[in-house]
């Protein structure tokens, strides 16, 4: 019997990406026990969603609170059952509006910044949560990531009877501006989820104004099937009597059977072909933005792959470890000699040296620096990443100019 390719891949449209490193559970044949909802045909657009913002309980209410005015899909957690999972680990609900199909992630408490970074990346739009705190850290740095991340869309919902402070309007107004949003654009929703329990009706108040917001603003990202293919690999495995897999969501372009494709990690570039793709229990002929796809490679060892490489278009990446970026910091004037980079799916350490700073007292922020990366990267002009130094956030950048190539 034919090993079918999908069974490593028909878990991604529940994980999302969620940076899993265990294999889907198999059955005897060597099938993947898939979710009946998985295979359901939808009429309404797939929207991929997350609530960011200041943490607590609030967030936790407010998913629980949407989810339940909305049509389920599978089994939505209770409060309580949300509350100890986001504890340790991110969740995944998945539901309808009149208009949407949504898959929504729920970020735990506390997780790396590079597996943050990685699901705000598969996002189409995201709920900004604030409340009596105002904007706190959490918030601004989830905020920036989402647009470092390509997130454009987004509605703030303000969980406070009494609104937000005049300081704190100002605070939100300035971020906005950093992250390159236009206030005009953002929706604004003030109520409270402590209204939000499971079985509410669909005229239930904020919430439900909420829902409406969502599905007016939220559409599908687009993306341009035209540009060279990209894909961040997310994992990889070896399947018996075919070879290696790699998995992820395609970030642009389209790849088809047979392609050339190159497998960009720190080590060099290596050439390959796509044998096979597939999805869902569905081979395919070709695969294009959003898709989250396996692929079967040709020619390549086990040793060749590793989560956080990229699968690219044969020539489109070149591999350098040093380029001039463009740079926001959270806290001007403090430019780190070391941090550590975020892109797509790889960490890499590098080393910092400012050249022109432009960021005095209520500027942008925006400064220049050289950075000279631990380990050569596939890097493009205009590549997005985000800065920590000791697992916490200080910053985002797009590469501007790349120095040399390896």
């Amino acid at each position: 019997m034919r090993v079918i390719l999908c069974s490593v891949v028909v878990l991604l449209y529940c994980v999302v990406l969620s940076g899993c490193d265990q294999t889907p559970p198999m059955t005897a044949s060597g099938e993947a026990k898939g979710d009946e909802s998985m295979t359901q045909l939808r009429n309404k657009p797939h929207v991929n969603i997350g609530i960011i913002g200041n943490t607590g309980r609030g967030r936790t209410r407010l998913a629980t609170a949407i989810a339940g005015i909305c049509t389920p899909v599978g089994t939505v957690p209770s409060l309580e059952e949300l509350q100890n999972q986001v504890e340790r680990q991110f969740v995944f609900l998945e539901y309808e509006s009149r208009a949407n199909h949504y898959a929504h992630i729920v970020f735990p408490e506390k997780a790396r910044l590079s597996d943050i970074y990685q699901q705000l990346a598969s996002l189409d739009g995201c709920v900004l949560y604030l409340d009596t705190q105002g904007i706190t850290s959490t918030a601004r740095a989830q905020l920036l990531m989402a647009t470092a991340a390509g997130v454009s869309k987004v509605i703030v919902f303000v969980d406070a009877d009494s609104g937000l402070s005049d300081a704190a309007k100002d605070g939100l107004m300035s971020l906005f501006r950093k992250a390159g949003l236009t206030r005009s654009d953002i929706p604004f929703v003030q109520g409270s989820t402590r209204q939000g329990r499971e079985g509410l009706s669909s005229d239930a108040g904020d919430i439900a104004e909420l829902v409406s917001q969502m599905d007016s603003h939220f559409k599908p990202r687009s993306c341009n099937a035209d540009d060279a293919f990209l894909m961040p690999i997310d994992d990889v495995f070896l399947i018996a009597g075919r070879g290696i897999v790699v998995t992820g969501r395609v970030e642009r372009g389209v790849v088809h059977e047979k392609a050339q494709l190159d497998i960009v990690g720190p080590a060099g570039i290596k050439s390959s072909r796509c044998l096979a793709i597939e999805t869902f229990r569905q081979q395919l002929d070709a695969a294009g933005p959003g898709d989250h796809i396996g692929v079967l490679l040709d020619g390549v060892r086990r040793s060749d792959c590793a989560r956080g490489m990229v699968l690219a278009q044969s020539g489109s990446l070149r591999l350098s470890n040093r380029f001039m970026a463009h740079i926001f910091l959270e806290k001007p004037h403090t430019i780190p000699s070391q941090a550590d980079f975020l892109f797509h799916t790889s960490v890499v350490r590098g080393r910092l040296s400012a050249t022109v700073n432009n960021s005095p007292p209520g500027s942008s922020g925006i400064s220049s620096a050289d950075v000279e990366l631990s380990s050569p990267y596939g890097l493009e002009d205009g590549l997005s990443f985000v800065m920590s130094v000791d697992g916490e956030f200080v910053g985002i950048g797009a590469v501007a100019r790349i120095q040399n190539e390896e």
